[in-house]
């Protein structure tokens, strides 16, 4: 009996160490290599123009401009030399003019206790119909009314071979009557923060 139990112990071992060696212990899985992003560079659209300087004091001569303003008032912007004049070429249709507007609003209430004007005058053929809502939107105090494609391209002093321009496109009349800077709707580098480069512009014509 003690001699057949010692068998059977044996067996019991041989076998336990044989499927200690059948069964590899799990193998700890290879290590995947962390994903790698890239950061992606903000882009501007490809229509945008590089960065400009800004724009050279050399004053230009420009031609008189006048109007009647939503309202029946007449504006003859020589009436207003001795004070810095932002004009402003818009259409009432357009999403951009009408950003501007919205963003000019503050701008024009902090700018004219200083003794800056704004004018604005609408070119686009539906102007005559929308103005008046356009207004109200978008909170314009300061004088706007109808104008011409002849007025914008003769103040501006478009060459005749300029391809047609841009809306919205403003003006900065030095206190001496004359154009001082000249920022038209494809001026990219202006216009992308308009909230500050409208500011930035009157408080350079102030200073002098």
């Amino acid at each position: 009996m003690v001699r057949l139990a010692t068998i059977v112990i044996s067996v019991l071992l041989v076998s336990a160490c044989s499927n200690s060696e059948a069964t590899p212990s799990a193998a700890a899985p290879e290590s995947t290599p962390a994903a790698t992003t890239t950061p992606v560079a903000a882009t501007q659209p490809a229509t945008s123009a590089p960065p400009v300087e800004a724009p050279a004091a050399a004053p230009q001569s420009n031609s008189a401009l006048s109007f009647k303003a939503y309202g029946g008032r007449d504006i003859a912007i020589e009436d207003y030399k001795g004070k810095v004049v932002l004009v402003l070429f818009f259409s009432t249709d357009c999403p951009h003019c009408q950003t501007t507007a919205r963003i000019m609003a503050p701008i024009y209430r902090e700018y004219s206790a200083k003794g800056v004007e704004f004018l604005g005058l609408a070119v686009n053929p539906s102007a005559a119909q929308n103005l008046p809502a356009f207004v109200a939107q978008y909170g314009v105090e300061f004088p706007v009314g109808l104008g011409t494609s002849t007025q914008w391209y003769s103040f501006a002093k478009f060459s005749v071979l300029k391809k047609t321009p841009y809306v919205p496109h403003v003006l900065f009349v030095g206190k001496d009557g004359q154009v001082a800077e000249d920022h038209p709707g494809e001026d990219t580098a202006f216009w992308q923060d308009q909230a500050t480069s409208i500011p930035a512009s009157l408080d350079r014509l102030l200073a002098q």
